[in-house]
């Protein structure tokens, strides 16, 4: 397999196997026809996959899918729990065998290679073991009469599964047949005689359904009569030549179904000259939502979509190309400016340069789906770990965000909801004295406020014990007890997010070591965002993320600072005033203003950059910026401000700044560099 094959293989085989996960989830709350014709489109199409490239193993254990659930699809049964499990560890090994392809070993392949066939063996078993569940009807299969032709006893139903693959195979030129077929009364080996007719079809087309289902004709639990659906580029007379010239096959009826029949259906029986009757779900019947939104979006989104698949390394060549473009730009307008020189191509420049640079960063824009659609399964099966019973709810999976920020977001994501699971929501008995119903709710929800993506992590279970907190910074002298005192309950919350420190009484392979949350706390801020946490005792606890919509490009005020240029981002600042020294108060041992009647903590920027020591005496008129963000607010005193300009953000490596303030750098538009300021560490006091 070459490189591209591989990188094309596995991303569309993980989108695949995504369907698989989400689905066979729903299948737990029950049967539905759309759903299990759904899952069995994706294992399909991952088998087809998977043969061309000649990788056997996937093609067993995905085959072995397809049994289970064209098992389900025929006959309505809800799985069992036992069946869902073996379902979902084939995803898992299917998943762990992509990793191996990615790597490259071909050790590590060939111990996946192995995983996979015992995989199909498990599968295929537990298949046999859902055969002997059912009450085979086998004896009860009426002989018809030599001679017969009739098939109106003899029903080809189309699902929408059969239906969607008619109408694809007519957009892409295709044919779909409906093949009536009667073997010789006197035939002994009636399944011998089928797999030749099926090799002989195969040969020019692919058989999407069979009647009776294939393992029936496999064990010749059907009289001398089958109905095919083969689509191919043949047409149907072709495709009946081909059957009448085996051996032992009395008759062979071949009529055209068109894309009109299977988009629209009829009722009743069909026979040789007629439409086989698609049955409608049973959720479009009781005015039920048809297929569950999760299965909805990822098939929407992939499998009716066209989409040209990219490398990610020449997008973000694009996107650095198109930042030097801005710069320019902004030293263009910036000469215009200071020369009063105006034109029409300089406007048209600066028109074009900005629709490209917005145009080149949707690109980059993300849906968090991408993240989300992980949750469920993780979820379920670690609340099965813990004897807990959770269920999780999912709203804003079409928020999106910077390709860069969703791959720094997901670790940090799974941890919190790890988190609120193994030590947020109580066992059921537990919830139960305390009145609670004995199902647990953790929430994650996104949304865009602005210039920012806010995403909220919320469980109604026994919340944070701030009191514990407490207790704990005093026993391990992180805070006198005055200190301590001094807290609100929202500073001490926010003490979980220092490393190493846990209120956990044990600890577990999940949580409670007391470093997770540091980790959470320093990617968030890594990508330019905040972290705010807010529980109730015996209630649930909030935790609410704040990221920017991109750190590529930002809109940022610039400010002098002891002879240095920094910028700040536009969206944190919400007013610029003047104040003198008679406005500052002093409480509890720092500077506070008092604005609009709320106190405000007063900040000397240049002072906790090191750019120069505090000042004690405030200039008359001096200039301070009001930063809010997340419900936090601080006064920020600053020498002057120069303007705002549309930044470019460059990495600054740690080597050149310590400072947690510094974010990165940028070229401005009069060609000087200036420093990118976070200000969350301000916020934070």
């Amino acid at each position: 397999m070459s490189h591209e094959e591989r990188a094309l293989f596995v991303s569309e085989s993980q989108e695949y196997l995504q369907i698989l996960n989400n689905g066979l989830l729903q299948l737990e709350q029950g049967t539905d026809p759309e759903v299990v014709a759904e899952l069995f489109r994706a294992a399909h199409s991952l088998k087809g996959m998977a043969a061309t490239l000649g990788e056997q193993g996937v093609v067993g254990l995905t085959h072995a899918m397809e049994e289970f659930l064209s098992r389900v699809r025929e006959t309505g049964e809800q799985l069992a729990a036992e069946d869902l499990d073996l379902l979902l560890a084939a995803c898992d090994g299917l998943e762990a065998w992509l990793a191996a392809v990615q790597k490259g070993d071909e050790a590590t392949m060939a111990q996946a290679q192995e995983g996979l066939e015992t995989l199909e063996a498990s599968v295929r078993a537990g298949f046999q073991r859902l055969l002997g569940r059912e009450q085979t009807a086998a004896s009860q299969v009426e002989t018809a009469a030599p001679g017969q032709t009739s098939a109106g006893d003899l029903p080809l139903e189309l699902n929408l599964y059969d239906q969607e693959l008619i109408q694809e195979a007519t957009r892409q030129g295709l044919q779909a047949t409906d093949l009536f077929i009667r073997l010789d009364p006197g035939c002994r080996m009636k399944s011998v005689r089928v797999f030749l007719i099926f090799r002989a079809l195969e040969q020019v087309g692919e058989i999407i359904k069979s009647q009776p289902p294939a393992e029936e004709l496999d064990e010749e639990r059907f009289d001398d009569r089958f109905r095919l659906l083969v689509v191919s580029s043949e047409p149907p007379e072709a495709l009946a030549e081909r059957v009448r010239g085996l051996a032992e096959v009395a008759e062979v009826v071949a009529r055209p179904v068109t894309a009109g029949e299977a988009g629209a259906g009829s009722n009743g029986a069909a026979g040789p000259g007629q439409a086989a009757a698609p049955r409608e779900p049973a959720a479009r019947k009781n005015g039920g939502p048809g297929l569950p939104k999760e299965l909805a979006s990822i098939r929407d989104n992939f499998l009716n979509e066209r989409f040209l698949r990219v490398d990610v390394s020449r997008l973000d060549q694009l996107v650095n190309l198109v930042g030097e473009l801005v710069i320019q730009r902004n030293r263009l307008l910036s000469v215009a400016e200071e020369t009063g020189f105006s034109s029409d191509v300089i406007e048209g420049i600066d028109r074009i340069a900005t629709d490209l640079q917005t145009g080149v960063m949707a690109l980059r824009m993300v849906p968090l789906r991408t993240i989300f659609q992980r949750f469920p399964r993780m979820v379920r099966d670690l609340a099965r770990s813990l004897g807990k019973q959770v269920e999780l709810a999912l709203d804003g999976e079409e928020t999106e965000l910077d390709r860069s920020l969703i791959h720094s977001l997901a670790d940090p994501l799974i941890h919190l909801l790890r988190n609120a699971i193994d030590h947020g929501i109580e066992p059921p008995d537990e919830r139960a004295r305390k009145g609670k119903p004995p199902t647990g709710r953790v929430a994650v929800t996104a949304r865009q406020e602005g210039n920012r993506v806010v995403i909220e992590v919320e469980d109604d279970g026994a919340g944070v014990d701030v009191t514990a907190i407490r207790r704990k910074l005093v026993e391990r002298g992180l805070l006198s007890a005055k200190e301590v005192e001094e807290l609100s309950d929202r500073q001490a919350l926010q003490w979980i997010f220092r490393p190493g420190f846990s209120t956990a009484k044990q600890v577990s392979d999940i949580s409670g070591r007391g470093v997770g949350m540091d980790v959470v706390r320093s990617a968030v801020e890594g990508a330019g965002g905040s972290l705010q946490i807010d529980s109730e005792l015996g209630q649930g606890t909030k935790i609410r993320l704040e990221l920017p919509l991109t750190l590529a490009i930002i809109q940022a005020m610039l400010v002098e600072l002891a002879g240095e240029r920094l910028a700040l981002p536009l969206d944190v600042i919400s007013e610029v005033l003047r104040v003198g020294d008679a406005d500052i108060r002093t409480l509890g041992g720092g500077r506070v203003l008092n604005w609009r009647g709320q106190i405000l903590p007063v900040i000397d920027a240049a002072e906790r950059l090191q750019l120069r020591p505090a000042q004690e005496v405030l200039p008359p008129d001096s200039l301070a910026l009001v930063l809010e963000r997340g419900g936090r607010s601080v006064c920020c005193l600053v020498d002057e401000v120069v303007g705002h300009e549309e930044v470019v953000i460059k990495p600054v490596s740690k080597l050149v700044s310590t400072l947690p303030e510094v974010s990165g750098a940028t070229v401005l538009g009069s060609g000087r560099v200036a420093v990118i300021i976070n200000p969350e560490p301000w916020l934070e006091g």
